[in-house]
């Protein structure tokens, strides 16, 4: 995350409109740099973290479940580009596809499950910093996400 404005945090609306900009890296690549792009551009960021955890989880329940093969899909809401990733997981790894509004998907790169997990935890984390810095107040709107991602760290810690 960059270009993060903290007066949107502050504010009493910051689920809306906390919009920073946003990069996926992929082993240390970023992943929009394929496209031409450095970053997605302004995205929505609570609504992000709420799909991306709850895709999360649901990678590691279809594991669990012995699934071998599933896709997963969500959209960086906000963006000017209309984003979408897809991440296409075969056993513990996942293939990484970035489309721009409606094109077909296109593969960025590919992490372990693990690693994705590892990366969306770190995100998590950094914006429950922000909010308990700037906004303490508006943590308890953070419950679902806190309760997530603490389902993550105990899901990942286990295996």
């Amino acid at each position: 995350m960059s270009e993060i404005q903290e007066s949107d945090l502050r504010d009493e609306y910051s689920f809306e409109l906390f919009d920073p900009t946003l990069t996926i890296e992929l082993r240390g690549r970023n992943a929009f740099e394929a496209f031409g792009f450095r970053d997605a551009g302004n995205v929505i960021v609570m609504d992000f973290l709420t799909k991306t955890l709850r895709e999360t989880l649901h990678i590691l329940q279809q594991l669990d479940w012995k699934i071998e093969e599933a896709d997963h899909e969500f959209y960086l809401t906000g963006s000017p580009r209309a984003w979408r990733v897809t991440l296409r997981r075969q056993g513990t790894n996942l293939e990484v596809a970035l489309a721009e509004d409606d094109t077909s998907p296109q593969v960025v790169g590919q992490i372990s499950v693990r690693d994705w997990v590892e990366g969306v935890l770190a995100f998590a984390r950094e914006i429950f910093d922000l909010y308990q810095r700037l906004n303490p107040q508006a943590l308890s709107r953070l419950r679902g996400e806190r309760h997530d991602a603490q389902r993550l760290e105990d899901s990942i810690a286990s295996r």
